[in-house]
Protein backbone atom coordinates (compact mmCIF):
# COMPACT_ATOMS: atom_id res chain seq x y z
CA UNK A 1 0.00 0.00 0.00
CA UNK A 2 2.86 2.10 0.98
CA UNK A 3 4.48 1.69 -2.21
CA UNK A 4 1.30 2.79 -4.38
CA UNK A 5 1.04 5.99 -2.89
CA UNK A 6 5.00 6.89 -3.43
CA UNK A 7 4.40 5.86 -6.68
CA UNK A 8 1.33 8.25 -7.18
CA UNK A 9 2.92 10.79 -5.54
CA UNK A 10 6.04 10.35 -7.70
CA UNK A 11 3.77 10.66 -10.82
CA UNK A 12 1.89 13.48 -9.23
CA UNK A 13 5.05 15.25 -9.05
CA UNK A 14 6.14 13.98 -12.18
CA UNK A 15 2.91 15.41 -13.71
CA UNK A 16 3.65 18.98 -12.02
CA UNK A 17 7.11 19.31 -13.33
CA UNK A 18 5.82 18.75 -17.19
CA UNK A 19 3.16 21.20 -17.09
CA UNK A 20 5.23 23.51 -15.10
CA UNK A 21 7.98 22.97 -17.91
CA UNK A 22 5.19 23.67 -20.72
CA UNK A 23 4.36 26.99 -19.17
CA UNK A 24 5.02 29.67 -22.10
CA UNK A 25 7.49 31.57 -19.85
CA UNK A 26 9.59 28.14 -19.38
CA UNK A 27 9.17 27.53 -22.84
CA UNK A 28 10.77 30.94 -24.02
CA UNK A 29 13.92 30.09 -21.11
CA UNK A 30 14.38 26.55 -22.42
CA UNK A 31 14.28 26.90 -26.49
CA UNK A 32 16.27 30.22 -25.73
CA UNK A 33 19.09 28.32 -24.13
CA UNK A 34 19.36 25.94 -26.72
CA UNK A 35 19.42 28.18 -29.60
CA UNK A 36 21.86 30.86 -27.65
CA UNK A 37 23.95 28.90 -25.33
CA UNK A 38 26.70 27.29 -27.06
CA UNK A 39 26.83 23.02 -26.12
CA UNK A 40 29.27 22.95 -22.94
CA UNK A 41 28.87 26.05 -21.61
CA UNK A 42 28.66 26.45 -18.19
CA UNK A 43 26.39 29.59 -18.33
CA UNK A 44 25.31 31.63 -20.95
CA UNK A 45 22.86 34.16 -21.24
CA UNK A 46 20.18 31.97 -21.05
CA UNK A 47 22.17 29.31 -18.90
CA UNK A 48 20.34 30.95 -15.47
CA UNK A 49 16.68 29.14 -15.84
CA UNK A 50 15.82 31.06 -12.45
CA UNK A 51 16.72 34.54 -13.95
CA UNK A 52 15.20 33.64 -16.91
CA UNK A 53 11.93 32.66 -15.56
CA UNK A 54 12.01 35.82 -13.24
CA UNK A 55 12.61 38.18 -16.12
CA UNK A 56 9.63 36.51 -17.84
CA UNK A 57 7.47 36.67 -15.00
CA UNK A 58 7.95 40.66 -14.68
CA UNK A 59 7.50 40.84 -18.65
CA UNK A 60 4.43 39.18 -18.25
CA UNK A 61 3.55 41.10 -15.31
CA UNK A 62 4.26 44.31 -17.12
CA UNK A 63 3.14 42.90 -21.21
CA UNK A 64 0.53 40.60 -19.76
CA UNK A 65 0.56 36.71 -19.93
CA UNK A 66 -0.96 36.97 -23.81
CA UNK A 67 2.25 38.60 -24.72
CA UNK A 68 4.33 35.67 -23.39
CA UNK A 69 2.57 33.34 -25.07
CA UNK A 70 2.71 35.06 -28.02
CA UNK A 71 6.64 35.08 -27.76
CA UNK A 72 6.99 31.63 -26.68
CA UNK A 73 4.91 30.23 -29.71
CA UNK A 74 7.47 32.63 -32.07
CA UNK A 75 10.54 31.37 -30.33
CA UNK A 76 9.65 27.72 -30.27
CA UNK A 77 9.75 28.40 -34.23
CA UNK A 78 12.74 30.16 -34.65
CA UNK A 79 15.68 28.39 -36.13
CA UNK A 80 18.70 30.49 -34.69
CA UNK A 81 19.45 33.25 -31.73
CA UNK A 82 18.69 36.11 -33.40
CA UNK A 83 15.31 35.17 -34.71
CA UNK A 84 14.52 34.04 -31.10
CA UNK A 85 15.98 37.51 -30.02
CA UNK A 86 13.74 38.92 -32.12
CA UNK A 87 10.55 37.31 -30.86
CA UNK A 88 11.49 38.54 -27.61
CA UNK A 89 11.97 41.97 -28.80
CA UNK A 90 8.71 42.48 -30.64
CA UNK A 91 6.84 41.27 -27.96
CA UNK A 92 8.11 44.45 -26.02
CA UNK A 93 7.52 46.46 -29.20
CA UNK A 94 3.62 46.01 -28.90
Amino acid sequence: MAFAAAGGLVLALGGAAYAFSRTPAARVCWTMRDLCDPPGARVGPYGDFGACLDSMSELSRVYGDEAIVGAATCVEGAGQCPEGMGCITAMLAR
